[in-house]
């Protein structure tokens, strides 16, 4: 079986590895699938698409862009091959209005046209399945090529309390969740316990920025080298603020898996992403209250114990259940044959 892939996404995108890539390739690695990648790149911008005849299936991956969905349909429709379209957001709705994006009405159109979809969770199912019947849901999964397994004994800064928050939880709707525990911490600990805010600082506000106790972070950086650098790191917890929107509800629990194998303790938003979590066992789920995050930022600073113990139990978590292995690849494969075979 031979795949096109068409994707906008490039190799510092999370979901490029989470979604397919890693994937795709343990799969071609077995014998059991081909593969091309058919969006170029000329001087760093999108300019043609490019398939192969002898294409089986093409596989669509967040491409929300009228132009190349016509083409990648025009070509599909003249050649009778079948289309998937995966994703991992609600990329019909707006990030914060909860409004319709301006994509919605020709995405909508599309998803009606396509064999299936695939996507990350039960929430963003039920609303694509609105669009299109056959949505068959498949988790995100870490590659152990990326993610090192193997049990490390983490050790922090002497002296100081190094806290995480990595991707959308540095968005100002989530930052100001937890504002006013980082005022609260720069009171009470001064430097002692820093907040390590990393991702695209253009979104940081100034109130944040003016914080004595956080540094930023650049997160322009390809997803191998990130996942190396968290793992190589010194945090000794994080916490993934997320506000209660209809995009942010559709999202996955991929900061759960990131910080979990890299045996961070975390604290998380009690929103649908991160609502199945086992709380008080391998995480804490935080109400969307700025005192709730104040005081259950201020019981982790305070125990090492629960730190610790968080930390093995989520770790556990995620490498029993959460890692890219034979079987699971081969759960994906059956659902790429039931799009070919229907």
């Amino acid at each position: 079986m031979h795949f096109s892939v068409a994707t906008f996404m490039r190799a510092n995108a999370p979901s490029y590895h989470l979604r397919f890539k890693s994937i795709f390739e343990f799969l071609r690695t077995n014998g059991k699938l081909s593969y091309q990648e058919t969006i170029k790149t000329y001087l760093g911008k999108y300019r043609t698409i490019s398939f192969k005849k002898e294409t089986d299936v093409i596989f669509i991956a967040r491409i929300i862009d009228p132009e190349y969905l016509r083409k990648i349909f025009s070509f599909a429709s003249d050649n009778r091959i079948p289309i998937i379209y995966e994703t991992d957001d609600l990329l019909l709705f707006d990030r914060r209005s909860d409004g319709p994006a301006k994509e919605h009405g020709a995405l909508s159109e599309y998803l009606a046209k396509v064999s299936g979809v695939i996507t990350s969770t039960q929430y963003l199912a039920d609303e694509l399945k609105k669009y299109n019947r056959r949505v068959f849901l498949f988790p995100n999964l870490l590659d152990p090529k990326i993610w090192n397994a193997a049990r490390e004994e983490r050790r922090g800064n002497s002296g100081r309390l190094n806290i995480c928050c990595i991707g959308t939880g540095i968005m100002p709707e989530n930052l100001r969740l937890i504002v006013p525990a980082m005022e609260y911490c720069q009171k009470a600990y001064g430097r002692d316990v820093i907040f390590h805010l990393w991702g695209n600082d253009r979104y940081i506000e100034n109130d944040v920025r003016s914080l004595k106790n956080v540094k930023l972070i650049d997160g322009k950086v390809a997803y191998t080298k990130f996942a190396a650098r968290l793992q190589a790191s010194c945090f000794d917890m994080a916490i993934a603020p997320l506000s209660d929107s209809m995009f942010n509800r559709a999202k996955s629990n991929i900061k759960y898996l990131e910080y979990s194998i890299s045996g961070i303790p975390a604290l998380f938003s009690r929103v649908r992403p991160y609502g199945s979590l086992n709380d008080g066992g391998s995480c804490m789920l935080v109400e969307n209250d700025p005192d709730d995050w104040r005081d259950k930022i201020a019981k982790l600073i305070g125990s090492e114990e629960l730190r610790q113990r968080l930390s093995a139990q989520a770790r556990d978590d995620v490498l029993k259940n959460y890692i890219l292995n034979e079987a699971r690849a081969e759960n994906y494969m059956s659902i790429l044959r039931d799009f070919y075979e229907h």
